[in-house]
């Protein structure tokens, strides 16, 4: 009987505590944090000793602001950060932090890292430079959180989203439509130009073949008389006499015994 009320009263004063591979207890003696416990089964004095845990997974964080951006455009950014803590170092998470690492850290850094990233770009390149300052924004937090000596380890940082102010989005907007007006514009008078291109190209084409035919029908017509004259020289005499008289009869024949032309005029 004395030994199950000895055996009773040590495990009221022994307590026992699991804990899980993805967490890590962190170790308080009479409120005081005194080290990192687990994973496993923890054993210790309840009445000195209290254990707390903290998870080791990855977590996220979510960060927004309305910055400026280098040309002074309202520029809304969301973002989400992963991370996760260093398993052997959560009790110094905790001792400067408590359960609010988020609220009491890396918030501030988010917006920090926000502001100061967006004001190094102009408007209208942000969006093409997404990846880069998704970049620059993760290397600013992890750089703030190195400087602040914190156990903390970031696994990913992504831009969420980007919105800008009504009036710029408008302006994007009519930019974008006069950009495809002109682009129109440009098409309808590179194709007329090739439409005048070509007209241009048929009437040489046309003015050449006509040309040529002149020429033809003029060697073709100067072969015909040369065979004409080479064929009846008598007739083409006749014809050039005829074609260059005057209209003029002569008042006397050649031979005498002819009787005289009488000119009639």
């Amino acid at each position: 009987m004395k030994k199950l009320i000895l055996s009773i009263a040590i495990f009221a004063l022994v307590g026992c505590s699991q804990v899980d591979q993805t967490d890590r207890a962190v170790v308080k003696v009479w409120g005081e944090v005194d080290g990192v416990a687990g994973p496993g089964l923890i054993w210790y004095n309840p009445i000195s000793t209290s254990l707390h845990k903290m998870p080791i997974t990855n977590q996220q964080a979510k960060g927004h602001m309305e910055a400026s951006s280098k040309d002074m455009q309202k520029v809304n950014t969301e973002v989400l950060v992963n991370f996760h803590y260093v398993p052997n170092k959560v009790d110094s998470i905790y001792s400067r932090f408590g359960d609010d690492f988020c609220h009491g850290f890396l918030d501030a850094r988010i917006i920090e890292a926000i502001g100061i990233v967006i004001s190094q770009y102009k408007a209208d390149t942000i969006l093409a430079m997404r990846d880069r300052m998704q970049h620059e924004m993760k290397a600013a937090i992890k750089a703030k959180m190195d400087s602040a000596n914190v156990p903390v380890v970031i696994d990913g940082f992504v831009i969420a989203n980007i919105r800008f102010s009504d009036e710029y989005s408008r302006a994007i907007e009519a930019k974008q439509v006069a950009e495809q007006e002109a682009a129109r514009a440009e098409k309808i008078l590179d194709r007329v130009d090739k439409e005048n291109q070509q007209k241009v190209i048929a009437a040489r084409a046309d003015s050449t073949a006509k040309v040529i035919n002149a020429i033809a029908d003029s060697i073709e017509t100067a072969i015909k008389l040369k065979v004409l004259k080479m064929s009846n020289v008598k007739e083409y005499i006749t014809l050039k006499w005829i074609e260059t008289w005057d209209g003029k009869l002569p008042s006397v024949t050649a031979n005498d015994k002819m009787m005289p032309i009488v000119d009639l005029k």
